[in-house]
């Protein structure tokens, strides 16, 4: 059993379930034969393949995304199942490759529910015996251990670089990004943006409406820089990282984000009047900055701070403090060119 002790030190260093499977495949290998390894996640009662192995070279069928019925059945019932012979489970596990004999079915739970469910097949009639099942049991228990602390390294991941109303990246994530490609590639651009007139938003709809007008520019902004790191820099303002692009061309990147934000009106609910549908159109100020510029005479060196305190420049005295809803180049600033309408 010192091999199992061990193992659950192994798992807990895994940090994505991909891992941990990995290390459940090998380290079942020990122990019995199989010939079929899945792992489904359990959701509203219903089974997704996460993950599969097998021996030999025959295709898992595609329907398995879906689960297959003894796996289900451990799932809802929370217990064990273990089908000895194909002639008594076949149709239940109809899904599953016509040269199984033996079906193992293990749920994963934590505290609060059923998580997934660990199914290991084999080719043989009868092939597990109690004492490895019980060593696989051990196994389910610790992999539902390890589970629980990736999914809150997941969580504590994601909140940490997610904000949580957008759903954007955040400010913090963002600036190590620019920090990274910046050591990477000597071209980088950014768009930073703050939307015009806000606060009288909030004042005449209230913030929860507020809220869903950041909500619908974060998804107008994914959808128009879909491959691109797009932020919440704060507030009501947005940034995105240009990797590779120019000036001239974040400066295009700049008019396409300004006419996707103003070219359909966003419909929100008046709360604090008749909380009835309202539509309303959203502008915002645009600046641009690029690696491009570099020997400024207070700035010798371009780093993430930098570039941002430039296309904030841009931003504020190119394009707000010009009638807002303008695109603004730090460059141009710097040569007092006219700024985009």
């Amino acid at each position: 059993m010192k091999e199992v002790t061990k193992f659950g030190y192994e798992l807990n260093s895994s940090s994505t379930v991909e891992e941990l499977m990995d290390k459940v495949r090998n380290h079942l290998k020990q122990f019995v034969d199989w010939d079929q390894l899945y792992f489904y996640n359990v959701k509203n009662k219903s089974l997704t393949l996460a993950y599969m192995d097998q021996r030999g070279n025959e295709a898992i069928p595609l329907i398995l995304k879906y689960g297959d019925g003894i796996s289900l059945q451990t799932a809802l019932d929370e217990t064990i199942t273990l089908e000895n012979e194909r002639s008594y489970w076949s149709l239940r596990g109809k899904s599953l490759p016509d040269d199984l004999e033996t079906i193992l079915a293990l749920p994963i739970k934590d505290q609060e529910a059923v998580k997934g469910v660990l199914t290991i097949a084999s080719t043989k009639q009868k092939a597990y015996r109690t004492d490895q099942i019980m060593i696989i049991e051990i196994i389910a228990n610790m992999l539902a251990i390890a589970l629980t602390n990736v999914q809150y390294l997941e969580k504590t991941k994601r909140e940490s670089h997610f904000c949580p109303l957008t759903n954007l990246y955040n400010f913090r994530f963002f600036e190590q990004a620019l920090k990274d490609n910046l050591e990477e590639t000597k071209q980088t651009s950014l768009i930073l943006l703050d939307l015009d007139h806000f606060k009288k938003i909030n004042d005449t709809y209230g913030h929860q409406s507020g809220n869903d007008v950041l909500i619908e520019i974060a998804s107008r902004l994914t959808q128009t820089c879909p491959n691109e790191v797009v932020a919440r820099y704060g507030g009501e303002e947005f940034v995105i990282l240009l990797p590779n692009q120019t000036e001239e061309e974040a400066y295009q990147t700049g008019l396409k984000v300004q006419k996707a934000l103003k070219q359909d009106p966003i419909i929100i609910q008046n709360d604090l009047t008749d909380h009835k549908p309202a539509e309303i159109n959203v502008t915002a100020s645009i600046g641009i900055a690029s690696t491009e510029q570099v020997n400024e005479e207070d700035e010798t060196t371009l780093d993430a701070v930098t570039l941002i305190r430039r296309a904030d420049r841009a931003m504020y005295n190119g394009a707000k403090q010009q009638g807002r809803d303008k695109v603004a180049s730090f460059s141009g600033l710097k040569k007092g060119l006219a700024v985009q309408s």
